[in-house]
């Protein structure tokens, strides 16, 4: 898998095409952003540079960039806490990502569209 290829579910969020049913997300979508989720999950300790077991926006941002070597769009670090970040600390923790695993691409594929304004 190359480095761009880990997305997180989030920025597949802002940059997946739209599913042909707004009510039913497509399932090659669906597969896609759980290979996201999964993803996520694995590379929780490398964005975790100051090892306290929580990413901070910072630690997402740089995490991000430094995979991606690109500039993130402005959307992209909040649609990620407003995914993950359930108990809205403003960390998030691997119990959080594992929850955002748990709720499933559905859940991430519809707050895209919410945020979206569809």
């Amino acid at each position: 898998m190359n480095s761009n290829s880990f997305l997180l579910p989030i920025l597949l969020l802002v940059s997946c095409g739209t599913p042909s049913d707004p009510g039913s997300p497509s399932s090659s979508a669906e597969e896609e952003m759980s290979a996201k989720l999964i993803t996520f999950q694995q590379r929780f300790d490398r964005f975790d540079d100051n090892g306290d077991g929580f990413l901070s926006r910072r630690e997402v941002t740089a995490g991000l960039t430094n995979d991606w070597g690109e500039e993130l769009t402005p959307d992209t670090v909040p649609l990620i806490f407003a995914f993950y970040d359930t108990n809205g600390d403003n960390r998030i923790s691997l119990a959080e990502i594992n929850a955002g695993y748990e709720a499933g691409p559905e859940a991430a594929l519809r707050l895209k569209e919410a945020r979206s304004g569809r």
